[in-house]
């Protein structure tokens, strides 16, 4: 790092909302943040309306709570965007950062991470 800090500041609301506090924060970079499940559709219509270019990486959350993750992999390469993490949990150590073992599993082991219902 630089010695800047980073923060990661989650806002939540409507879109019209969230534009607003982010253009009153200046040199802040943007994440979206998408639960693992998100439909395609949903994701493409966000990244739209608030402004794709203004995007900087996508985060994939819950990942333990889907059947399989494939869909992922094309969302990521349909929106030529990258990845800055998932996460299969909330914990810290949940936290999995987009290598290539990590999509290789993705795209061949359905889901490693999946969470195992307890009978």
């Amino acid at each position: 790092s630089n010695g800047r800090k980073r923060k990661l500041i989650d806002i939540a609301g409507t879109v019209e909302i969230q534009k607003r506090i982010v253009s009153s924060l200046k040199g802040t970079k943007r994440v979206a943040v998408f639960a693992a499940g998100t439909r395609y559709e949903s994701l493409r219509a966000y990244l739209e309306e608030v402004g794709e270019r203004d995007i900087h990486g996508l985060v994939f959350t819950k990942l333990d709570e889907e059947p399989t993750l494939g869909h992922l992999v094309t969302y990521i390469m349909k929106t030529h965007l990258p990845v800055a993490l998932f996460t299969k949990g909330p914990e810290i150590r949940d936290i999995l950062m987009p290598t290539e073992d990590v999509l290789w599993k993705m795209i061949f082991e359905r889901n490693p991470w999946k969470r195992k219902v307890e009978p």
